[in-house]
C-alpha cells in the first residue's frame, strides 16, 4: 500500500496521465461519519445544512452514500492535471448516483505550483463563500474534496474554522489539517511531497490566516479585493515571520495503524 501511495504522488508531480490510478488510491485514515465509508470523510460544520469533508468518491457505491446520507451537492476543490480524466470520471459517477450537473461544482485549486496568491486566494474565497451558502440553507449538504482530502481539503477546511468561527490560526492548522493527514502527518507521502506542500500551500494558508487575523477578510465580508494584495510582499516583517512560522507550522507522524483499527 505505501508503495502504491508513494507511485502515485510520484506521478501528480511529474504529470503522467494518472486517472485511473488517482480511482486507485485510498486514504489511509477511515471516515468518521455514520453511513459514508469513504475514507477520511468527517463531519467540518453544520447548520440548517451540512459540511462534510473527505477523499474522492472512487466508486459508485461510494457516490450513492453520499446520495443516501443527503448530500445534495459536491465541491471538487483540486485542478486538473494535462491528460488527466478523474474529473471527467468522478462527474460521471455522481451522475449515475444521481447528482445533476448544478450541483457538482469544480474551483480547479492547485497543490503545487501555486501561480499567483490572486488566483489561489479568489479560488480560496469562492469556495469558503460556497460553504457558507450551503451550511446556511435548510437541505442543503456539501460534500468537499480534493483528491485524498488531506493537503487541498485540509487547508479549506482550517480556513473555513479561521473565518467563521475564529478558530486560532495554529488550532485550525492542527486540529483540521494535521489531524486528518496534511503534508508529512501521513507517514506514507513521499518527502518531496511533503516538501511541495510546505513550499507553496502552508505559506498561501499562513497569507490567507493573516488576512482574517488582521479583518481585512470576515465571515461576513469576503471580498476578492483583498486578495490583489498579498501580504507577504506587502509587508516585510510579515514575509520574515512566515519563515519562523514554517518551522512551527510541522505536523506530528500519525500512526495508521492505531487509527485503522
Amino acid at each position: 500500500m505505501r508503495n502504491r501511495f508513494r507511485l502515485f504522488f510520484l506521478l501528480i508531480f511529474t504529470s503522467f496521465n494518472f486517472g485511473s490510478l488517482a480511482r486507485d488510491i485510498d486514504s489511509p485514515f477511515p471516515s468518521s461519519v455514520a453511513g459514508i465509508s469513504i475514507h477520511n470523510t468527517h463531519l467540518l460544520a453544520e447548520g440548517p445544512g451540512k459540511i462534510l469533508r473527505g477523499m474522492l468518491p472512487r466508486k459508485l457505491e461510494e457516490a450513492k452514500e453520499l446520495k443516501a446520507y443527503g448530500v445534495s451537492d459536491i465541491l471538487i476543490f483540486r485542478n486538473e492535471t494535462p491528460g488527466e480524466a478523474a474529473l471527467k470520471h468522478e462527474t460521471d459517477l455522481l451522475n449515475a448516483a444521481g447528482f445533476i450537473d448544478s450541483q457538482i461544482h469544480n474551483i480547479p485549486f492547485r497543490w503545487k505550483e501555486i501561480v499567483s496568491f490572486e488566483e489561489a486566494c479568489k479560488q480560496s474565497l469562492a469556495a469558503l463563500r460556497l460553504l457558507k451558502s450551503k451550511r446556511d440553507t435548510k437541505g442543503k449538504n456539501l460534500y468537499v474534496h480534493c483528491t485524498v482530502g488531506e493537503d487541498r481539503t485540509g487547508y479549506l477546511a482550517a480556513l473555513y474554522k479561521i473565518a467563521f468561527e475564529k478558530m486560532p490560526t495554529l488550532v485550525a492548522f492542527k486540529e483540521h489539517m494535521c489531524s486528518h493527514g496534511y503534508a508529512e502527518a501521513n507517514p506514507e507521502k513521499p518527502p518531496f511531497v511533503v516538501e511541495k506542500i510546505h513550499a507553496g500551500l502552508t505559506p498561501l494558508f499562513l497569507k490567507m490566516a493573516k488576512k482574517f487575523e488582521d479583518k481585512k477578510l470576515s465571515a461576513s465580508s469576503l471580498s476578492d479585493d483583498e486578495c490583489l494584495k498579498d501580504p507577504s510582499t506587502s509587508n516585510a516583517a510579515f514575509q520574515n515571520q512566515i519563515v519562523e512560522f514554517l518551522k512551527t507550522y510541522k505536523c506530528p507522524v500519525l500512526s495508521i495503524k492505531k487509527i485503522g483499527t
